[in-house]
């Protein structure tokens, strides 16, 4: 048995960016550690209210009550003691363990898990598993499966190969002329990249 809570009741600290949203089916894992929850806790569900009963958000005992659960891999900050810039102010996440100002002027890179069921079509589309990122948080967006949680992938940092072959299947995925796919990755929507089962790394830019 669960706890269900509404939205409102927030995790301590408040969402951050990079929480993972669960569409329909949750595989027993945290928003946010995404490290397995204990079949013996009573994880915090929280439904977003303008997509309720389609996506939810699911957080272990240590995530949902103690904001200084997650720490900077690099700097060591937490949600109440984060770095603060004199240019940019208080830092935010660009991933579950990256705050932002240790991320600045760095390259994100995106590896996405080998078990994924979506690895296939990033060894199609980029020839591997990795993909470089812009530089900044993901965000949600209401797309075309529903509301997630996406980076973008840098268009500037792939090989034209890669683009051609990116345009190419969402054009095939969504049934799009290329022409305006292509048009839109480059001067609107870019390349959305799920958050889910991905890895986020830097290096230097």
């Amino acid at each position: 048995m669960t706890d269900q809570l509404n939205i409102n009741d927030m995790p301590l600290g408040g969402l951050r960016p990079t929480d993972i949203l669960f569409k329909e089916m949750h595989d027993g894992t945290c928003s946010r550690c995404q490290e397995q929850i204990a079949e013996a806790e009573v994880p915090l569900l929280l439904w977003p209210e303008e997509d309720r009963g389609h996506t939810m958000y699911v957080f272990c005992n240590r995530c949902a009550w103690d904001p200084d659960s997650a720490r900077c891999r690099k700097c060591g900050c937490t949600e109440n003691q984060p770095c603060e810039d004199e240019e940019f102010g208080t830092c935010g996440w660009v991933a579950p363990d990256l705050c932002t100002c240790c991320a600045r002027g760095r390259q994100l890179i995106a590896t996405i898990a080998e078990n994924s069921s979506r690895a296939e079509e990033w060894r199609h589309v980029f020839g591997g598993l990795e993909v470089p990122l812009k530089n900044q948080p993901p965000v949600i967006s209401d797309g075309p499966y529903g509301i997630d949680l996406f980076y973008q992938a840098d268009v500037e940092r792939i090989t034209p190969e890669q683009l051609d072959r990116a345009v190419d299947f969402l054009a095939k995925k969504f049934g799009l002329p290329a022409d305006e796919v292509r048009d839109g990755v480059l001067h609107s929507e870019g390349i959305p990249i799920a958050a889910r089962d991905i890895t986020i790394t830097t290096r230097p830019a």
